[in-house]
């Protein structure tokens, strides 16, 4: 095996660990019924989506933004690759965590 299948392998396997004895503790501590996972699941899942529609329409926005803004502005240089950095991932994920809350209040 490479080196970098074990290292996904061994994430995989810290991530499945966790959250297997994280089900156990919350399920025994906080009393929260195994019903309910199937639910917080599927909000998840959601939440995925929507940090992928957020991540590509920004991504999206600031490309065109770079290339537009190069095109009326000759002498400045905005490059696209801005719109690749990974704090726009996590900026992405706050928006969507908050559209989610807020969708879900209402």
């Amino acid at each position: 095996m490479t080196e970098s299948l074990v290292d996904s392998y061994f994430v995989l396997f810290l991530v499945g660990v966790t959250s297997a004895a994280g089900l156990a503790l919350w399920m025994r501590w906080l009393g929260l019924p195994f019903q309910g996972l199937r639910q917080a699941l599927g909000r998840t899942l959601e939440w995925v989506g929507i940090c992928l529609v957020c991540l590509v329409v920004n991504v999206g926005v600031g490309f065109a933004l770079s290339v537009t803004l190069r095109a009326l502005v000759p002498a400045s240089f905005l490059s696209p690759y801005l719109s690749t950095d990974m704090t726009l991932g996590l900026l992405s994920a706050l928006q969507a965590t908050t559209f989610q809350w807020w969708r879900h209040s209402a």
